[in-house]
């Protein structure tokens, strides 16, 4: 042993520069050794656990755009195939195996949903809200979209509540969402129920922002080939429905909400270039491959071309109620093992 490094450490505490990254420079190539020598711990398996936890959760709103309840399936499964515990102990007693509190908190929500689903009182679907904190990456976000859908079918229907839930799954969707149907569920909700938000200028801003998101959602979803080209036809219909009518109240607010006509006039011209137009010009795209679908396995083919077909003025969006959580969607409580 020598005072090597007691004499350098005060000059190198002294000295100027990217120590920080001059260190994990210096690591990095013995990362693997040092993980192996430092171990692990329970902490780091939560941790683990957790991060895979938001990627399934990224997963399931790539795969299922507009199914948010595919999630019930992936919670089942873990808490079927993948049950944790944790050792409690007592004193007097003998230490005995308990659910995780993380897994006895998904169970409890899906009960509370269920009882929601079949009786959607205003109290009941309050009681589903409670299940938002603490955060569960599997839980919290869809959760929005699930009370969302039982105020909208409740006798004692909250719009604001309703609304408060709609904008959060639009607003905090992760990057690269793609999913369509709530961004027009809350532009029809904002557009149908004024009371839900009264102030015209606040709901102006939130229109605005609804219709730039669904610029965003049709380029992430136009970059992927869709799986059902008449589900692509359907979406897309819808969407420019819902452009053409909230257009339309947005000229309506114009003046109350304090916006000029040169300032108005500019953003809907914006609008209609980069939302109004692609999506007509996608609109024939997928047709003509639909078309060409059918008639390659001679199915009977629809009394739609792509060279004379208007967009459906009559039509109006079909809000697809999500399906209610099933005996297999509910895991099942067991008790806890001694």
């Amino acid at each position: 042993a020598n005072g090597r490094l007691a004499f350098r450490l005060p000059l190198d505490a002294m000295r100027w520069g990217a120590k920080r990254q001059e260190v994990m420079a210096l690591l990095a190539p013995r990362a693997r050794i040092l993980a192996g020598v430092l171990g692990e711990g329970a902490q780091d398996q939560d941790i683990r656990l957790r991060l895979r936890e938001v990627q399934t959760r990224g997963n399931l709103l790539r795969q299922y755009p507009d199914q948010y309840w595919a999630y019930r399936k992936e919670v089942k499964r873990q808490l079927t195939k993948r049950p944790r515990s944790t050792i409690r102990l007592v004193s007097g007693e003998e230490p005995r195996r308990v659910r995780h509190p993380d897994d006895r908190h998904r169970l409890d929500y899906f009960e509370a949903l269920s009882e929601a689903v079949r009786h959607p009182t205003a109290e009941r679907i309050r009681n589903v809200e409670t299940f938002e904190e603490p955060y569960d990456p599997l839980i919290s976000y869809f959760l929005h979209s699930e009370v969302a859908s039982l105020w909208a079918r409740s006798p004692e229907r909250d719009e604001v509540a309703e609304l408060r839930h709609r904008l959060h799954t639009v607003y905090f969707a992760p990057a690269g969402a793609r999913s369509v149907r709530d961004v027009i569920q809350a532009m029809e909700l904002l557009r149908e129920q004024p009371a839900a938000l009264p102030d015209p200028s606040v709901r102006w801003d939130h229109l605005n922002a609804l219709l730039q998101t669904l610029v965003d959602r049709w380029l992430n979803r136009s970059a992927v080939r869709p799986s059902s080209t008449q589900i692509a036809l359907n979406d897309i219909d819808q969407s420019i429905l819902a452009v053409q009518e909230t257009l339309r109240t947005m000229d309506e607010l114009r003046a109350k909400a304090g916006v000029s006509s040169a300032d108005w006039k500019a953003r809907r011209a914006l609008l209609e270039k980069t939302l109004v137009s692609p999506l007509k010009a996608y609109r024939t795209q997928i047709l003509a491959h639909h078309w060409k679908r059918s008639q390659a396995t001679k199915q009977e083919p629809k009394k739609i071309r792509p060279e004379n077909d208007p967009i459906r003025q009559a039509s109006s969006p079909e809000d697809r109620r999500p399906p209610a959580p099933s005996d297999d969607d509910r895991p099942r409580r067991r008790d806890d093992a001694r």
